[in-house]
């Protein structure tokens, strides 16, 4: 077992070979890792990131995160964090919570598509403004136009709503 892994331990102590792309490289490029060997992630930073940008490293981070809020220290964590955020953006959690409100209350109905681009799946409620008077004023976008929105570099919620049409 440990010849398996001395494959990737160049000779220089203060390097180690990636086992995503195969180069060697300092140790500062290597997140940690508890389980790893010597503590290390046996990808690099630069790989991890690839990795987690597909598919199987999308859902293996998504179990990842639900195994630890289901621990009592992620449960902790995620109160203290979500305590943390509504006093760091208070209008924006009261914005939320008046159309959770509406909506459970039968004033707004919510639909099961995009307004965007039509189709269906998890739906949010886009705020474009959290004053009070558009507390209720929300468009309604799958995730993907939703992140369009707030990480594409300033798209409008008309131009995702008119590259969805």
């Amino acid at each position: 077992l440990g010849l398996e892994f001395a494959f990737y331990w160049s000779e220089s102590p203060m390097t180690k070979i990636c086992t995503g792309c195969g180069e060697e490289k300092p140790l500062d490029e290597y997140h940690k890792h508890k389980g790893g060997v010597h503590g290390l992630n046996p990808k690099c930073k630069s790989c991890r990131k690839e990795f987690d940008r597909t598919d199987r490293g999308r859902e293996l981070s998504s179990a990842r995160k639900i195994r630890y809020r289901s621990t009592e220290t992620g449960k902790i964590k995620h109160r203290a964090n979500a305590k943390k955020s509504r006093e760091l953006w208070p209008e924006k959690h009261k914005a939320r919570d008046a159309v959770n409100h509406s909506v459970a209350s039968g004033k707004i109905v919510k639909p099961n598509e995009c307004s965007s681009c039509g189709c269906g799946g998890v739906i949010h409620g886009h705020h474009s403004s959290y004053e009070k008077v558009d507390w209720l004023d929300v468009v309604w976008l799958c995730t993907k136009c939703h992140n369009k929105v707030h990480f594409n570099e300033g798209v409008a919620v008309n131009e995702v709503m008119s590259v969805g049409a």
